[in-house]
């Protein structure tokens, strides 16, 4: 098989004679893996270009992928500020996750001890 790289046109695909594969690979902006240049979009904004799986994250995936991206250049007083100017009630929000998460360690401890159901 020949070391090549390939394009999709219908259920065609096409042999690029002479070009390296890596030349048609792209990144995606947000999980930065790279796929073939004809799997990622142009997001609605228009801004990002991104992979499929990317692209059907839902708001709260879009809200942490933006965090991490932006707590390594912004304060944790700058993000509060960023988080309370969009709506987000930051303190409520982390009292709640907390609460959450605890609620099921404590499900899952008790779940493990011997002789539970």
């Amino acid at each position: 098989m020949a070391n090549h790289a390939t394009v999709r046109l219908g259920s065609y695909t096409i042999p690029l004679i002479g070009i390296d594969p890596a030349a048609t690979r792209e990144q995606c902006d947000r999980c930065h893996d790279r796929f073939h240049f004809q799997s990622v979009q142009l997001n609605p904004a228009g801004n990002q270009w991104l992979c499929e799986k990317c692209m059907k994250q839902g708001p709260m995936e879009n809200l942490l992928d933006g965090l991490s991206q932006h707590a390594k250049f912004l304060t944790k007083a700058e993000l509060k500020t960023e988080l309370s100017a969009r709506g987000i009630d930051v303190d409520s929000f982390l009292k709640t996750s907390h609460a959450i998460i605890a609620k099921h360690k404590k499900q899952k401890r008790k779940s493990d001890k011997p002789g539970s159901l």
